[in-house]
């Protein structure tokens, strides 16, 4: 169950990255995405074609400088979708499907059971990304895959949150799970759609991030900012090498089935990756003329978070060279047994997490 929800939230983040200003850290723009590769539907190039006309005025007064504010200040907002699609919403999924069992007849694990609400700023960044959508005068195939995916994940969160009035009210004793079968059908068929959108739109985003990645990457690289520019490329990575695992269509199940031969070049270069972010670390004093608040405590952490996605990597590749299988008790586990795939996604994501906080002084 938890290795068909991971086709969602597959941890593949890209880095943050920043705008400069006069050499030291600027503006952070959170690029956290994940992947799932899925080909463009013929449903969704039917709904492209069927889509509304924007209003034609408004086309023609947008000047090219608000129209690229415009396209900056969304993408902002798709990658809060994301986001939000990987937190409130994620959990509340997973949590709805540790009460009722995964399968398409409503059945609960136990006799009671409850269902989390959906947090309130999930339902503000996609009404967000909404609006500001709304504004563009053309959608290219991110927007239109967002658009296919808005009103699946909206009415997917309502009905959870519907779910969590109705178990919060322990009205299910009431009337013998009667509305909870109703809810659960919504919820399955939704759930169903929502992968695929949800794979289609992600795909794109990411396509968008690694565009945006590569030409930041570049600047920084020009301007001296080495540092920032080897963490980047580091998570980087992180994230070619959970893609490749994803390709394989491997899971902790399978573990001992990975080609680690496909990924042994991707290994050598993310231990390159780690050695030079270390050693810029090491260096305080070039990272505080960086810009670097090397007095604040994500700044040690980041550190150690580098360090324990090493290990992560190096218990994965020993696990599957000695084939030794998962032990079945950390399939479903909440914390990730060592040297497996799921412990390096964790990892990855804390990487991400303590960078984050580290640019913005969190």
């Amino acid at each position: 169950m938890r290795e068909i929800r991971r086709k969602i939230v597959l941890a593949g983040c890209m880095a943050a990255v920043m705008a400069l200003s006069a050499g030291c850290l600027g503006k952070k723009i959170d690029t956290r995405v994940t992947f799932e590769a899925e080909e463009e539907t013929e449903k969704a190039k039917s709904k492209k074609e069927k889509s509304g006309k924007k209003d034609k005025a408004s086309q023609e007064t947008m000047d090219e400088a608000a129209l690229k504010e415009l396209e900056q200040e969304l993408y902002d907002a798709y990658i809060q979708v994301n986001n939000a699609m990987l937190g409130s919403l994620a959990e509340g999924i997973d949590r709805y499907f540790e009460e009722v069992k995964f399968q398409e007849k409503f059945s609960t694990v136990e006799k009671t059971y409850q269902c989390q609400p959906i947090e309130e700023d999930f339902y503000d960044q996609i009404n967000r990304a909404k609006k500001l959508l709304d504004k563009k005068p053309d959608e290219d195939e991110l927007d239109q895959a967002f658009l296919d995916l808005y009103p699946v994940m909206k009415e997917l969160a309502q009905t959870l949150d519907q779910v969590h009035e109705y178990t919060d009210s322990e009205e299910y004793k009431k009337d013998k799970y009667a509305e909870g079968k109703k809810l659960h059908a919504l919820i399955w068929a939704d759930y169903e759609e929502y992968k695929s959108l949800g794979n289609a739109f992600i795909e794109k985003l990411s396509d968008k991030a690694s565009q945006q990645d590569e030409a930041v990457l570049e600047e920084l690289k020009e301007s001296g900012m080495e540092a920032t520019y080897a963490f980047n490329v580091m998570i980087n990575t992180a994230q070619e090498i959970q893609r490749e695992i994803s390709s394989q269509g491997i899971n902790d199940v399978q573990v001992v089935d990975l080609d680690i031969d496909k990924l042994q070049g991707l290994y050598d270069r993310y231990m390159d990756n780690v050695k030079a972010s270390l050693d810029h670390l090491a260096d305080e004093e070039a990272m505080a003329a960086e810009g670097y608040p090397v007095n604040s405590p994500h700044y040690h952490s980041f550190e150690t978070a580098i360090k324990d996605s090493q290990t992560a990597l190096s218990g994965l590749f020993r696990r599957v060279r000695e084939q030794k299988p998962v032990d079945e008790i950390y399939l479903d586990a909440d914390e990730p047994g060592e040297g497996t795939i799921r412990k390096f996604d964790d990892t990855v994501g804390v990487l991400i997490e303590e960078y984050n906080q580290l640019l913005t002084g969190g």
